[in-house]
């Protein structure tokens, strides 16, 4: 059923769907360091995701739709970063990096049409502090 002739529609009722991804990741990376000091640096390499569930969230409360079985368990992403480091003294040492990971590989495992070439991405700010022992 549609409007009335003449007639104003009515809104549609907002709805809030958000997806969790839940997943382990394994990254193999390298930094590269350059500056005067050596201070700043570049990251960069790639990671193998292992997916351990998807939740949805609908207008605020967990649903019971199950999509686990719509998307690989595996994926491969490619990671760049920069970022600022500096020692505190002989053992400490600070860093705080910017990282972008690019999902490379679809999540969709193809046995759903709705999801075909559903991909993700996160920006992760990194604070690290390290120290020898």
């Amino acid at each position: 059923m549609g409007t009335p002739i003449g007639e104003t529609p009515k809104p549609a009722e907002k709805f809030k769907f958000k997806t969790r991804i839940e997943s382990i990741s394994i990254p193999i990376m390298f930094k590269y360091h350059f500056g005067f000091s050596y201070d700043f640096f570049f990251s960069g390499g790639s990671s193998l995701d292992y997916l351990l569930n998807i939740k949805n969230i609908d207008d605020g409360s967990e649903s019971d739709l199950d999509f686990n079985n719509n998307f690989r368990k595996a994926s491969y992403n490619l990671v760049l970063g920069f970022g600022y480091g500096f020692k505190m003294n002989n053992n400490d040492y600070i860093s705080l990096e910017i990282r972008e990971n690019f999902r490379i590989t679809d999540m969709d495992n193809g046995s759903n049409p709705n999801f075909d070439d559903t991909k993700s991405n996160s920006l992760n700010l990194i604070f690290n502090y390290s120290f020898n022992i």
